[in-house]
């Protein structure tokens, strides 16, 4: 059952928003550094399914999330830099969320001296049972422990699931399996907080991030 979820584990019920379509990056395009494939594949209707563990959770929305140092932070405080930004949660099983933030870490020990300066990284928990605690214990498995540098948000039912809705990640819970259903997917965002690339499923390649961050630090326009 294990080798199924994680078939399932990374199906995508919505594609990014048409204005992003030729940015986005082929999940098939692998490279050699990992050889676990999660592809992101789209669900037709463009469908985004949102179901947290809970079956009644609360739908507040406080319009802020709390990192893993149990501070209040809003997306908006990021403008002005390049957001790195993925989808995970931190009891995932099946390895996924911990590709996802092997990428990130990629991407970190590739600018360091721009991080928490002119990129900031974000790791988006869509589970509303991750606590402040959780999040800074799974923050610590990599290099990055600064939250100015490396951000991971929890927060209110509500913000997870409109900010997830708007990135197009879908997430459900298996209850059988005890284990989330979720969108495999990596966005990037400019400093004016519009989203500039999407990168699907774990295997794009590890220098596509690294490339468009460059181009976008030296002229501040992605590369051809």
């Amino acid at each position: 059952m294990k080798k199924i979820l994680l078939l399932a584990a990374v199906v995508a019920f919505a594609g990014a928003s048409p204005g992003v379509a030729q940015a986005e990056v082929d999940s098939q395009s692998g490279h050699s550094e990992h050889q676990h494939h999660a592809p992101e594949v789209p669900k037709t209707a463009g469908t985004i399914i949102q179901e947290f563990r809970k079956e009644n959770p609360n739908p507040a929305r406080n319009g802020y999330f709390i990192n893993q140092n149990g501070e209040k932070v809003k997306l908006s405080d990021f403008k002005g830099k390049l957001v790195l930004m993925d989808f995970i949660y931190t009891s995932c099983p099946h390895g996924i969320c911990q590709y996802l933030n092997n990428k990130m870490q990629y991407v970190a020990r590739k600018f360091p001296d721009k991080l928490g300066a002119d990129i900031q990284l974000v790791s988006l928990s869509f589970d509303d049972m991750d606590s402040p605690e959780k999040l800074k214990k799974f923050a610590q498995r990599y290099e990055v422990a600064d939250a100015k540098k490396w951000a991971y948000l929890g927060g209110a039912a509500g913000d997870i699931k409109d900010v997830s809705a708007e990135y197009g990640i879908s997430f459900q819970w298996d209850k059988k399996e005890e284990a989330f259903m979720h969108t495999a997917r990596t966005v990037l965002l400019g400093r004016d907080g519009k989203l500039l690339r999407v990168y699907r499923g774990t295997d794009y390649k590890l220098q596509q991030p690294v490339d468009d961050i460059a181009s976008l630090l030296k002229t501040g326009k992605l590369p051809d």
